[in-house]
């Protein structure tokens, strides 16, 4: 994904390509469910945030738990 700070809008795609990827560059299906079933609204709403924050946002994730995303940000330290 190319770095937080540089998005020029809401970047969906991009943020679900960060999010819903492992580390060997498969997609991680259980993200991939959720934020395409009942996640999706949250999903939205977390892009936004991220967006609006993305100056102070050093990286995201999420994992899945009861069958829905628990998204997180990790801002960078000042």
């Amino acid at each position: 994904m190319q770095d937080i700070s540089s998005l020029k809008c809401a970047d969906r795609v991009e943020i679900f390509k960060h999010l819903a990827k492992k580390k060997n560059d498969s997609l991680n299906l259980d993200i991939v469910d959720s934020i395409a079933g009942p996640s999706y609204h949250n999903f939205l709403e977390f892009c936004d945030k991220v967006f609006e924050e993305r100056e102070n946002i050093e990286d995201i994730s999420c994992r899945v738990k009861d069958g829905t995303c628990k998204f997180k940000i990790q801002y960078k330290k000042d």
